[in-house]
């Protein structure tokens, strides 16, 4: 989960960026919805400025189901030092209360051919992260 995060990062930091290592590391509802938010960005000329710090928070043994191998995580991102900005002027495209810095994610991770992949996931807003 934490190289998903350096990776996301990675490739919403520029317009011409790669978007093939975020596919690789992502599987299902998680990949759509990455392919999408990237394409959306890009289309607006919107890229990000600066990292997104993870603190994982707990995470479960491995479980087996239908022969796939998956590890529920539990994480908090840490975003407030990035910032979404026109790629052409340089200016914030963020609203004021539009957009929380943190947030709590659930994450099934599950285990392909090819590695450990981010999959489904939910995440909600909250107040701060744990250190």
């Amino acid at each position: 989960v934490i190289e998903y995060i350096r990776i996301s990062d990675e490739v919403s930091s520029s317009l011409d960026a790669d978007p093939q290592p975020l596919m690789d590391i992502t599987t299902g509802q998680s990949q759509t919805i990455e392919e999408e938010l990237l394409a959306e960005n890009r289309r607006k000329g919107q890229v990000q400025t600066g990292t997104t710090v993870v603190h994982i928070t707990g995470a479960s043994e491995p479980v087996e189901f239908d022969g796939v191998r998956s590890v529920d995580v539990q994480m908090c991102t840490d975003a407030a030092k990035t910032e979404m900005i026109d790629s052409q002027t340089g200016k914030s495209v963020r609203e004021v209360g539009q957009w929380s810095p943190y947030l709590q994610w659930n994450v099934t991770v599950v285990e392909t051919e090819t590695g450990w992949k981010f999959g489904d996931a939910t995440n909600e807003s909250v107040g701060w992260c744990p250190l």
